[in-house]
């Protein structure tokens, strides 16, 4: 979730969805407020990043993000 200068990442350690017909899912719930973004993407999208630490990559690329 961005939010003007700030990068929050939410992380779940689950299994994707359609793995196991039921799946016991823990939400996670925050406000979202005019103006934040939620972007959803998979390890995937990580995984082909050829940062040593994607994940603040990937941060510091959405902060980025204007518009």
């Amino acid at each position: 979730m961005k939010r003007e200068q700030e990068v929050r990442t939410i992380h779940h350690d689950s299994l994707p969805l359609g793995i196991f017909r039921s799946v016991d899912l823990q939400p996670e719930y925050c406000k979202l407020q005019d103006g934040d973004y939620l972007i959803f993407m998979t390890d995937g999208v990580l995984d082909a990043l050829e940062e040593v630490n994607c994940e603040k990559a990937m941060a510091e690329s959405i902060q980025s993000i204007t518009e």
